[in-house]
């Protein structure tokens, strides 16, 4: 399947934008009519600037005869152009693309907007750092942050898992060592000699009695040393 153009990538974010526009302000209302187009358009080796047009019609259609083809248009109150440039600059800025610096260097600016009799029309130069960037919405973009995110996922399950058996080689060793102690410490929250096949080893290290570790879960208190949270365990038979 051949990749999409730059104007029709920038069509589904003005779709989109529309579709938002109508449902956020004026739900009641069947539909918005608009019309998007590509002017002009400069590029060179690592960039691109194109001109886009949206124009959105201020009136819409409550009536049409299939006979004899009459139809009735009603004016759309309260759209105006002041409501439109607020919400296409709040619906484009976060798409805006900045580089290590934090200097944007790809962006979807509104640049002009005319009120007619019939349309509002709007003008936006988007600036493309390169191909690959597109400073607005897109089924490209999406699909790349769902794929982001799957790749952040992946490393964060990885990194989780690296944890919990460095954590699981940890208590192996203390329990190791705590088994050769000639004399066993006492519990800080009973003052019972804590034996080894009882012993609770909490994520900040500290020790308890696997008795008083469960009371303290069930209770929702956090390690009687650092506060510390602990978790509700059955410490296993050595």
């Amino acid at each position: 399947m051949p990749s999409k153009t730059r104007f029709e990538l920038f069509k589904q974010s003005a779709d989109r934008f529309v579709q938002q526009f109508h449902r956020r302000f004026f739900p009641g209302i069947r539909t918005i009519n608009y019309d998007v187009r590509e002017r002009n358009k400069y590029c060179s080796n690592s960039s691109a600037t194109q001109v886009y047009k949206i124009a959105i019609n201020k009136k819409y259609l409550v009536y049409e005869n299939t006979v004899t083809g009459e139809k009735v248009y009603e004016e759309i109150g309260g759209l105006t152009s002041e409501l439109v440039k607020e919400d296409m600059e709040k619906f484009y800025e976060p798409y805006q693309i900045r580089d290590v610096r934090g200097e944007i260097i790809s962006y979807c600016k509104l640049t002009q907007i005319m009120d007619s009799e019939e349309k509002i029309i709007c003008k936006l130069v988007v600036h493309f750092h390169n191909r690959y960037e597109k400073p607005f919405p897109s089924e490209e973009r999406d699909l790349e942050q769902v794929r982001q995110l799957s790749r952040e996922l992946k490393q964060q399950k990885k990194m989780a898992k690296a944890v919990s058996t460095g954590h699981a080689r940890m208590v192996h060793t203390i329990r190791d060592l705590f088994s050769k102690l000639p004399t066993k410490p006492d519990c800080p929250v009973c003052y019972v000699e804590m034996a080894v096949e009882k012993l609770a080893i909490n994520p900040c290290c500290h020790l308890l009695c696997g008795d008083c570790n469960n009371r303290l879960v069930r209770d929702k208190k956090g390690c009687p040393e650092c506060r510390g949270p602990i978790a509700l365990l059955t410490p296993p038979t050595v």
